[in-house]
């Protein structure tokens, strides 16, 4: 892999960026993370606080004992955001309710981070969760509109956003377990979202259930898509589904990235989406140059993005100078250096 600035500075800026989400955000009192970098701040949606849970997932391969200690607390911390209501348990989005307000696909970010720490650690208790999350989130799925998984439990619309990042984690679930349900999980999913497919090889947003598509692009639904097409083609060794990956990859960097700056035009929760699939995406296509082009993004969102306080913005490609910044923009912002760190040769 080729980066442009020496691996010191990748972990420093991975060390201090996650450093500033728990000093920031962490509320030793309640034990649990807050929305606000602020002293009376509610609690963290799962949203952020899964983007938390990524960034530790990646550092297993960095400081495996911090990090696994750190996901330890992440899971004791949630269990007051587990609803048990049925017909099948799954994490709402905050804690201490018992209201069902589920999003499946806040569940999908849960599970994919929890494989990515198995993965590394191969401990059994992450995979166990993860196991249980999926079965929630596979719950979301029916045959209307010829299959796909819903976004919420009202099931009003079915999202690229929960029906990527399922199929990445499903077919992690196979290479982890060799049980060829997740393979098929994965293969159905992942053609099921050719429905959603723009000409250019990006995906839309959402399809209602009149058949309604919006098509609304984010960055975050062209990486989850590219990370599906590579663990596909890790399970087939299929040069087509590589290119698949490489089609949307090359369609996202027109799309999103600024070449004089190097910004990523989108918001941050979904960007760092994209510098991880760039960087997965390097591995298997170093002629690409995508973890330059994830570094170049990176480094202008960590030049641009902070306010006073060190906190990061809602955006990846505008300063921010607001007093008050909220978990999710600043996790996404360790989760993004964290991959990059734990990508590097070590």
């Amino acid at each position: 892999m080729v980066f442009l600035l020496p691996d010191e500075l990748t972990l420093e800026r991975a060390k201090e960026s996650l450093c500033r989400v728990e000093m920031g955000f962490w509320n030793p009192d309640e034990q649990r993370y807050s929305l606000y970098a602020d002293a009376f701040s509610p609690s963290a949606h799962l949203w952020d606080t899964g983007i938390v849970l990524a960034a530790y997932a990646a550092w297993t391969k960095l400081d495996r004992t911090m990090a696994m200690a750190r996901i330890d607390r992440w899971l004791l911390s949630h269990e007051d955001y587990w609803l048990e209501a049925g017909p099948v348990s799954g994490y709402n989005p905050g804690p201490d309710s018992t209201k069902v307000d589920r999003y499946y696909d806040d569940n999908a970010w849960v599970v994919l981070a929890l494989l990515e720490a198995y993965e590394h650690t191969q401990h059994r208790a992450y995979l166990d969760q993860a196991l249980k999350v999926h079965y929630f989130v596979m719950s979301g799925e029916d045959d209307k509109l010829g299959g796909g998984i819903y976004w919420h439990e009202s099931k009003q619309t079915k999202n690229t956003c929960g029906n990527a990042n399922t199929a990445v984690s499903a077919y992690k679930l196979y290479r982890a377990t060799k049980d060829h349900r997740f393979r098929a999980q994965g293969d159905r999913i992942l053609d099921w979202m050719e429905k959603l497919r723009a000409p250019n090889g990006l995906y839309w947003d959402h399809i209602q259930l009149d058949g309604k598509i919006e098509k609304t692009l984010w960055s975050y639904n062209a990486a989850l898509p590219i990370r599906a097409w590579l663990e596909r083609y890790r399970i087939t060794d299929d040069p087509a589904d590589l290119n698949q990956a490489v089609r949307t990859a090359r369609a996202a960097r027109v799309q999103w990235m600024d070449k004089e700056t190097g910004h990523i035009r989108c918001d941050a929760s979904f960007a760092h989406h994209l510098t991880d699939a760039w960087i997965e995406l390097e591995a298997f296509h170093h002629r690409g140059k995508w973890a330059e082009s994830a570094r170049q993004a990176l480094d202008s969102a960590w030049d641009l993005t902070q306010n006073e306080r060190g906190f990061f913005g809602p955006r990846w490609d505008r300063p921010f100078a607001e007093p008050r910044s909220q978990l999710l923009w600043s996790a996404s912002v360790a989760r993004g250096w964290a991959s990059l760190a734990a990508a590097q040769p070590r």
